[in-house]
């Protein structure tokens, strides 16, 4: 049985608010949760854009909780439909994508290690998926 897709939004919702309480443990469990209900669902618009939700969700939970493991899930999302995010979310999608790979490159903030040639290539891709974010919006 799946779960509905008004319930599943509900949830999104309900995850957001316990970011906004910094309850960040609970957020990331509930997460996990909505993303393997919504894994049963046909994807659709509706579904992405719940995807698109919880995909910055794993990225603020996992950078506030260090956990490598939820960002990555984020970005996975939002690579995985790329071409529909870039078209439908442009500047969100360009921004929340920098800040998880951003968050990875430099172990959410608290690396000590500079920019350095084993690193650049990761810093470089965030500093690009910025500029676009920028770009669209000087548009």
């Amino acid at each position: 049985m799946k779960l509905e897709l008004k319930k599943i939004n509900d949830a999104i919702n309900s995850i957001s608010n316990s970011i906004n309480h910094d309850k960040w443990h609970e957020a990331l469990f509930n997460a996990e949760i909505i993303l393997s209900e919504l894994e049963k669902h046909e994807k659709s618009d509706i579904v992405l854009k719940i995807y698109f939700n919880l995909a910055s969700q794993f990225i603020d939970a996992g950078t506030y909780l260090k956990n490598t493991d939820a960002i990555s899930k984020g970005i996975q999302i939002f690579e995985s439909n790329s071409n529909h995010y870039e078209e439908n979310f442009n500047i969100n999608y360009f921004y929340n994508l920098a800040n998880g790979k951003l968050a990875l490159a430099n172990n959410c903030g608290y690396s000590e290690e500079r920019v350095n040639f084993k690193n650049i290539e990761i810093f470089n891709e965030v500093k690009n998926l910025y500029w676009k974010a920028y770009k669209i919006i000087k548009k």
